[in-house]
């Protein structure tokens, strides 16, 4: 069609809302225009591009840049195969995986030389409302949020050598700097994890 962008009516609670649609093409361009403006006021921009395709609850995903493949799947109470890790355990393992990058970048430019992380120990549970996904009828918006309502847990630092204060300053800036720990607090989930340093067990943040 010749119009740039196109609309789909939707009707709920007796009113009409139009709902943009971007063709493939169209998403493309838009997403390059943006990090083009981003990238001409000064952002180091980092791009991720990925390539899917899915039958029922399984989805098989591809990164052209890194060779990677994921499969993301539900179990099948929940009418999936069970053939792979449910979407939002993925999401809890991005956060693991993005905190543990961050904590090795941050420790190698915040600590002396003599000073190393040897690992974190994540012990993480989450949990969401399945109401904002099951709520009935289909058609109508959801009255409760779908979103990860709150991610808690411990991450213990092994450190030999390290104080709390080089544990707390370790934590304070991974949380700052780790882009899939700002997705879930922009997304408005209670982050509540506490850093702990290898053999005490008090959080950091309590001393």
């Amino acid at each position: 069609p010749p119009r740039r962008e196109m609309f789909r009516a939707q009707a709920s609670g007796g009113t009409v809302r139009r709902i943009r649609l971007f063709f493939p093409a169209q998403r493309r361009r838009r997403h390059a225009t943006t990090a083009a403006v981003a990238r001409a006021a000064g952002a180091k921009v980092k791009e991720y591009a990925l390539r899917s395709s899915g039958c029922n609850c399984l989805a098989r995903s591809s990164f052209p840049a890194t060779k990677k493949v994921v499969m993301t799947d539900t179990p099948k109470t929940a009418g999936g195969t069970n053939a792979g890790a449910q979407p939002v355990e993925h999401l809890l393992a991005a956060l693991v995986g993005c905190k543990q990058a961050t904590s090795h970048f941050v420790a190698r430019k915040l600590w002396p030389r003599h000073l190393k992380l040897e690992r974190i120990d994540f012990d993480l549970t989450a949990w969401r409302d399945e109401r904002g996904a099951l709520e009935m009828p289909i058609t109508c918006t959801p009255q409760h949020p779908s979103r990860v309502q709150q991610v808690s847990g411990t991450a213990v630092v092994h450190a030999p050598g390290c104080s709390y204060e080089d544990i707390r300053q370790l934590a304070e800036q991974v949380e700052q700097r780790c882009p899939v720990a700002n997705l879930f607090v922009a997304a408005g989930t209670r982050m509540d994890i506490k850093w702990v340093l290898a053999g005490d067990g008090r959080p950091a943040d309590d001393v």
